[in-house]
């Protein structure tokens, strides 16, 4: 295994301690992460290198996907059945790719190769109320049980979905395009998210974009890694993959994107691990992984902070 891995991963940290969440007003400045979330940062990372070799071993020896994941939330309103499809192109660059209710993205296919529904079909997004210490999130396959039903509306080539959560703390609204395969290169969904503090007081939060990335209709082995801004996961040889890259530049918004070295979607109050006990891969990581990008930021009452990335075939 390359041991590349720290001077990106340093990179990241270093990244993370000055572009990181600042006050809701548009401000020139960013303000660091807070000591405590930095801390986190730094042992996810010391963590992924130490336990590297025995994460490998148990995945080439149970098998990708074998055992079954514990929830600490109830499944509710959670679906990946497709209300909206599309579809582009033609030969290699063929795209296609559906919408749920949800806003959720539970398949994603280009040139035939199936890059999401496979296996636990997992692609969504995560929320966490760090005043509050609570979790919201929905991950098509399972959600944490406290959303309010969605506002769902569909016009020509975007989806747009709005929802609140079940304590009317804070809104979500997702913005879906699609943007159609041309002769030169595949399709791809762009995601515009926008975060909204409904509380009375001033809110620091941490959101989201994840998708279990199962390459060419197999769960493993797919080969992950990450850059600054993207993330993908992809079938080794002459096959294909699937990138999520951050489109948000601001000030007062911290970002970075990371490849998991778990399947299972972000635990959104305990930053870079998730529901599975997986954090963020070694570079390159070989398995069954995922791909997530992370924002954070604080928002005023009635503030709100817009967020987008994009999904696009490799």
């Amino acid at each position: 295994m390359k041991l590349k891995i720290w001077a990106p991963l340093a990179c990241l940290a270093v990244f993370m301690m000055f572009a990181g969440a600042a006050f809701a007003q548009d401000v020139d400045d960013a303000t660091p992460l807070s000591p405590t979330l930095q801390s986190k940062v730094n042992r996810a990372l010391a963590e992924a290198r130490a336990a590297a070799p025995a994460r490998e071993a148990e995945l080439a020896k149970n098998g990708a996907q074998s055992q079954p994941v514990t929830r600490t939330k109830p499944v509710s309103d959670a679906t990946i059945s497709c209300s909206v499809s599309y579809s582009s192109g033609s030969g290699a660059n063929a795209t296609t790719f559906c919408v749920t209710v949800n806003g959720n993205i539970p398949e994603f296919s280009v040139a035939g190769q199936e890059m999401i529904f496979v296996g636990s079909v997992q692609e969504g997004y995560g929320i966490c109320d760090t005043n509050e210490g609570v979790n919201y999130y929905d991950y098509a396959e399972y959600d944490s049980g406290n959303w309010a039903a969605p506002t769902f509306t569909h016009v020509g080539n975007t989806v747009t979905v709005t929802r609140l959560t079940a304590d009317g703390l804070w809104s979500l609204k997702q913005t879906i395009v699609n943007v159609p395969a041309t002769a030169t290169g595949p399709g791809s969904a762009k995601v515009t998210m926008i975060i909204k503090n409904l509380s009375g007081i001033s809110k620091t939060f941490y959101l989201y974009r994840y998708a279990d990335v199962d390459a060419n209709d197999t769960t493993s082995p797919n080969d992950f890694d990450f850059t600054l801004e993207t993330a993908f996961g992809l079938d080794p040889g002459f096959n294909r993959g699937l990138s999520t890259t951050n489109n948000t530049f601001s000030s007062s918004i911290g970002e970075l994107a990371y490849s998991s070295n778990y399947f299972d979607g972000p635990n959104p109050c305990s930053p870079f691990n998730t529901f599975g006990g997986g954090t963020i891969t070694t570079q390159p990581f070989q398995g069954d992984g995922s791909v997530d990008i992370f924002w954070d930021g604080t928002l005023a009452h009635n503030g709100s902070k817009t967020v987008s990335s994009t999904y696009k075939p490799i």
